[in-house]
């Protein structure tokens, strides 16, 4: 996951940059912007992962990531940071958030292939499972499991089993 994570930092900058323009905004400085807020995000999705975890703050600091926490605290700082630098915020934030939702859209893949983000086990006809089988050689097996529900009620599961390079993990 983390190599997902970096693409959704790198692809939503990107975005940005190139939308930036579109709004007739320099790219410099709300860029700057952005970056100081992700990084203060990042802050803030540890610390919520912390309050949803309750236990020791080592365990839950060295533990996930929530995307809630990192929401909430990098909307404040980038829209505090627009106003101090007296920069158009609506339309900075225009710019900003399709890279955001991109950025998002790839890190929950990530999410779900690390198997940290599995959620609550859940009747709906769209839930998803995914499990690890470790196996003795240098591989790992990824086993994804969706079921759903047929239209007379009854539950249909079908498995698909991903192998990986242990490298990979």
């Amino acid at each position: 996951w983390p190599v997902l994570g970096a693409i959704a930092i790198v692809s939503a900058l990107l975005v940005q940059r190139v939308m930036l323009p579109h709004e007739n905004v320099s790219t410099d400085v709300p860029v700057a912007a952005s970056l100081l807020a992700l990084f203060v995000g990042l802050i803030g999705a540890k610390v919520w992962y912390a309050v949803l975890h309750p236990g020791p703050w080592r365990t839950a600091l060295l533990g996930g990531w929530a995307v809630d926490g990192f929401l909430l605290v990098a909307s404040i700082v980038v829209v505090a940071s627009l106003v101090v630098l007296s920069l158009p915020v609506a339309a900075v934030l225009d710019a900003i958030t399709p890279g955001l939702f991109l950025a998002v859209a790839i890190g929950r893949i990530g999410c779900f292939l690390a198997g940290c983000c599995a959620g609550r086990v859940t009747d709906s006809r769209f839930g998803s499972d995914g499990s690890y089988e470790r196996l003795e050689t240098d591989v790992l097996k990824r086993k994804y499991e969706l079921t759903t529900m047929s239209g007379d009620g009854t539950r249909v599961t079908q498995q698909a089993v991903v192998t990986l390079p242990k490298s990979l993990e």
